[in-house]
């Protein structure tokens, strides 16, 4: 992750500076740059997320709420694209929420910042 800012800040910076002199111009347009800007913005935070559950809770807890992946999937699919989801997928998503219900209830290093962090991070 650091590799990547590092070599993406380098990327960035010359081609700014290439900008600057005139010799060439950004080809992107500027609604793919304000995309990217958010996109990257995004991942940031996903990042920052994560590390921040894995200071609270036990990397073995976040991973058992990153597996709720799939729930977000299906929500965010009915909200955004207003697809709807099958009964047998819906039916397949049960294990995993009340898996999730069990191990939160059980875990004995519960945190609720790093819980919320883990959870927020798979949005």
């Amino acid at each position: 992750t650091i590799s990547t800012a590092i070599f993406g800040g380098i990327k960035v910076f010359f081609s700014m500076n290439k900008i600057q002199k005139g010799q060439s111009e950004s080809p992107f347009s500027r609604q793919v740059r304000s995309t990217l800007f958010i996109l990257a913005l995004l991942r940031s935070c996903s990042v920052i997320l994560g590390l921040m559950s894995l200071k609270h809770v036990p990397a073995s807890f976040t991973e058992t709420i990153k597996s709720t992946a799939p729930l977000f999937t299906v929500y965010f699919q009915h909200i955004v694209l207003g697809m709807r989801t099958s009964p047998q997928v819906l039916c397949s998503l049960l294990p995993i929420m009340i898996g999730l219900i069990i191990c939160a209830h059980a875990e004995i290093s519960f945190n609720a910042i790093g819980f919320w962090s883990a959870v927020f991070n798979n949005i």
